[in-house]
């Protein structure tokens, strides 16, 4: 084996290896955020099942992105130089993902929720994150799971694996928003009016 192709093994393996950590910080960031609803709280569940649609969007989606790489070769994205910057954008967008995410939950504080629960002590937060973004933490996994499309290096199981997650955050943000509006009314619509639900300047 040549000096190059070794160098290429080992340069390749440091990049698997900062692929298996950061999908590792996104999960422990989950279980983290998980965790927190295990504490009770009086409030109106207007989830409808919304929750679940987004695990199970996400572990199917990214499954079958990955079950996808090899067997369509057709849709195989550039290798090389170009494949190495796609899959170094790919690592840094799931951290700002997590980032994202994580900055959202703290900014709530015992607000958030991983189910649509409007608490008795709700509040309409409009600071930090969500000055400017209704949903910053659905934002936050977008953007991770655009990262780990990324890294597949197939462009048909990037599509794949946004495509599935954003019809299930989108249906999320209109339950959501649903309730909110319901309990905020005049406040919500003018907060609406000012901010973005999830990809500026898109939507």
């Amino acid at each position: 084996m040549s000096q190059s192709s070794i160098f290429a093994q080992t340069v390749w393996g440091h990049w698997q290896s900062l692929l298996w950590t950061s999908n590792a910080a996104w999960t422990l960031s989950e279980l983290w955020i998980f965790a927190r609803d295990l504490r009770a709280v009086r409030g109106q569940d207007a989830d409808r099942s919304s929750r679940l649609l987004i695990l199970l969007a996400i572990a199917v989606s990214i499954g079958t992105a990955i079950w996808c790489v090899d067997r369509f070769p057709f849709a195989k994205l550039p290798d090389g130089e170009s494949g190495a910057v796609r899959f170094a954008s790919g690592l840094g967008l799931m951290w700002i993902g997590i980032a994202l995410r994580l900055c959202a939950v703290v900014t709530l504080g015992a607000l958030f929720r991983t189910r649509v629960v409007l608490q008795e002590d709700h509040q309409l937060v409009t600071r930090g994150v969500y000055a400017r973004l209704r949903n910053p933490s659905y934002t936050g996994v977008l953007v991770t799971v655009f990262g780990q499309g990324l890294t597949l290096g197939n462009w048909l199981a990037l599509v794949i694996c946004v495509g599935g997650v954003l019809a299930a955050l989108a249906w999320r943000i209109h339950v959501e928003e649903q309730a909110l509006r319901g309990r905020f009314g005049d406040a919500y619509e003018a907060y609406a009016r000012r901010s973005w639900a999830l990809l500026p300047p898109i939507w």
